[in-house]
């Protein structure tokens, strides 16, 4: 009807049981809700995102566990979405990259304006992958464990500025080749020495 804006509706979705599925095969695409509860998990081994959001203005919560695994030409994060949201993970988000064909990802990966809080655990094995990876203007806080392994591989990555990250968790790096994450109790810029996206397009070596 002319005048008449159309407008998405919300949608609320609730993941109680293990799938295999981005999203449970639910469409999340602005205001929507997305909750994957302690009897539930994502498990992905074939490239594919735990929980991709598309729009503005998600909430996505994690009690439960997600697992990917970024194989040839493709990178696989547990959680990833743009703008205006909210994330909370009290469970477990692990990924994982086989090498050399699958590209870098993230535990966490969005773009501006989010607020993410980890109490749980984020777990990255592999080259050049990043826990919690975010743009600009966002907040994280977290209380969990943030944990990286293989070279080049950070606990909490920020591509833009005006970040706030604070941290009273444990980043943990227990293997040599594991670097730990410096985090920051006040707003954070950083340069990159690579113009990184904020969705991970590294080719792991």
């Amino acid at each position: 009807m002319d005048g008449i804006a159309a407008h998405t509706l919300a949608d609320d979705f609730v993941i109680d049981t293990p799938v295999s599925t981005t999203n449970g095969g639910n469409t999340i695409d602005g205001d929507d809700s997305l909750t994957v509860a302690t009897s539930g998990s994502i498990d992905l081994p074939f490239g594919d995102d735990g929980v991709n959001a598309g729009g503005v203005g998600n909430t996505i919560t994690n009690l439960g566990s997600i697992e990917t695994i970024a194989i040839t030409g493709d990178a696989a994060s547990g959680i990833i979405a743009g703008d205006y949201n909210t994330i909370t993970n009290s469970g477990s988000i692990s990924t994982r990259t086989t090498p050399p064909f699958g590209l870098a990802s993230g535990g966490i990966v969005v773009g501006d304006n989010n607020t993410i809080t980890n109490s749980g655990s984020v777990t990255t094995r592999s080259s050049v992958n990043t826990g919690i990876l975010v743009s600009s203007y966002n907040i994280v806080n977290n209380t969990g464990i943030i944990l990286t392994s293989g070279v080049s591989s950070d606990g909490t990555r920020a591509t833009g500025g005006g970040n706030t990250i604070t941290n009273s968790g444990s980043p943990t790096s227990p293997a040599s080749m594991q670097r730990r994450t410096t985090f920051s109790n006040t707003v954070r810029r950083t340069s990159l020495a690579r113009n990184r996206p904020w969705r991970l397009t590294e080719k792991v070596e």
